[in-house]
């Protein structure tokens, strides 16, 4: 009996380590044929190439505190989270260099830092914002438009000391991920 139960231990103990040779070469083999990231940062305050036709400029960026957010009345309380948050408003400049119109999405400029990312916040765009634009636009030829994108954070998303610091943190803003990652650095503005 002693030395069946010692057998399937051997037994167990083989295929557990086969499979995980087994594993270990899949995963040694994808990454193998799948290139990493390159990452490329440009900096801010320059137009640099977005998308086929257009080209983008961040100019400028500024955190909204909470204070701020609830104080102005223009925000239904249904829509106000029950956390702490800011926004960071970052000013981006878009214009079209083509002779045709030019479609673009402002949901594909994500904002990010180091654990935390998000995309335009439509509803703080429309509520604290001019209002007037959508996320989605064609650009005539030679047209220039300027917006201040809301990007929220929540305090409930982060620790309180990492809370303490996400004005000192440096932000991002990415619109390409792979297999180039195309971002601007937002710490000069």
């Amino acid at each position: 009996m002693r030395k069946n139960r010692i057998g399937f231990r051997f037994i167990t103990a083989a295929a557990a380590v086969i499979l995980l040779l087994v594993w270990g070469a899949g995963v040694y083999r994808i990454n193998a044929k799948i290139p990493q990231v390159k990452r490329s940062i440009y900096p801010d305050r320059e137009w640099i190439s977005w998308k086929d036709g257009a080209e983008i400029n961040v100019k400028g960026m500024r955190f909204m505190e909470d204070e701020e957010i609830r104080g102005g009345g223009k925000i239904p309380k249904e829509q106000l989270f029950p956390y702490e948050m800011r926004l960071l408003w970052v000013e981006i400049g878009i214009r079209n260099t083509d002779d045709q119109e030019v479609s673009v999405d402002l949901l594909d400029l994500g904002a990010e830092s180091a654990g935390w990312s998000n995309i335009p916040d439509i509803d703080y765009y429309q509520l604290l914002g001019d209002g007037t634009g959508t996320m989605q636009m064609q650009l005539k030829p030679g047209e220039e438009v300027t917006y201040e994108l809301p990007y929220l954070l929540l305090k409930a998303n982060f620790t309180e000391s990492e809370w303490k610091k996400t004005r000192q943190k440096e932000y991002y803003i990415t619109w390409k991920l792979y297999p180039e990652k195309k971002s601007v650095a937002l710490s000069g503005l």
